[in-house]
């Protein structure tokens, strides 16, 4: 699509208005809860585990950076062009090429985080403490960069309305309520991470099966990419290895010892 197409096609001000009242909803509602989650997190958290639970939120958001490559805003523009157009070889072959691209490159990053975690913990940070914490934030990787991802793509198909419940409303709400659940069961600093994984999984595969519902839109063109092998492949599994891990900072920090003492 060239440029004089573009301004020759007149613009829907009602859908311009409404995406962009879902957009201020979402960042508005994105915001509170996270500033909320801090307060749950310095309510209930030791100095020294906030600090611990901070390191790696922001090791894991530096790490994801590099694993976006710039995807969930360039998958945007050529999935929002070819679905203009009626392309679906275009919305197919760029979702394809993103999806691929991010993940695999973000699941590596991941893999290298967890595998570099006690390393750092030890000769960068001079804390062993700092280990557990970054390899409960390792899955974070794939799983934030898979939510922006669709986050991307639900923006290109103007699912504006999808995008701000996965995005916005369903992970940091997801992260908030679990680690509450954690927090006044006697978690730290390393439950607390693996409940921030598991908030972007389950927000990564919410925002995968709305993408699949978009069969209007998309026609066949869906069952031709990557996006329905993102739940099997990739959502799911974090979300298992979430559990796994959440099961095992509790075993670490004696919640589930106290539970089974009480009963």
């Amino acid at each position: 699509m060239d440029i004089e197409t573009i301004t020759q096609e007149p613009y829907d001000h009602k859908a311009i208005a409404k995406g962009a009242g879902w957009a201020f909803i979402g960042q508005a509602v994105y915001n509170a809860v996270r500033f909320a989650i801090i307060i749950v997190v310095t309510k209930f958290m030791t100095t020294s585990q906030v600090g611990l639970y901070r390191l790696g939120y922001i090791v894991s958001a530096m790490v994801r950076g590099v694993g976006q490559v710039g995807t969930d805003y360039a998958v945007v523009r050529f999935v929002a062009e070819g679905r203009a157009t009626g392309d679906e070889a275009q919305v197919k072959g760029a979702i394809n090429f993103y999806v691929l691209l991010a993940m695999g490159w973000s699941l590596l990053l991941g893999a290298l985080l967890l595998i570099l975690a006690h390393p750092l913990a030890i000769h960068y940070y001079h804390k062993p403490q700092v280990a557990p914490v970054l390899r409960a934030f390792a899955p974070a990787v794939p799983a934030t960069v898979g939510v922006y991802l669709v986050a991307g793509i639900l923006r290109g198909l103007k699912d504006m309305r999808g995008m701000v419940l996965s995005f916005s409303i369903v992970w940091p709400c997801a992260v908030l309520a679990l680690g509450i659940v954690s927090l006044l069961a006697g978690g730290q600093a390393v439950a607390f991470s693996w409940m921030e994984t598991a908030g972007a999984a389950l927000a990564f595969a919410l925002g995968i099966v709305l993408i699949i519902r978009q069969v209007p839109v998309l026609s066949s063109s869906l069952r031709g990419t990557a996006v329905p092998m993102l739940l099997l492949g990739v959502a799911i599994p974090l979300f298992i290895t979430d559990l796994v891990g959440i099961f095992t900072a509790w075993l670490d920090e004696g919640i589930l010892g106290s539970a089974v003492r009480l009963a």
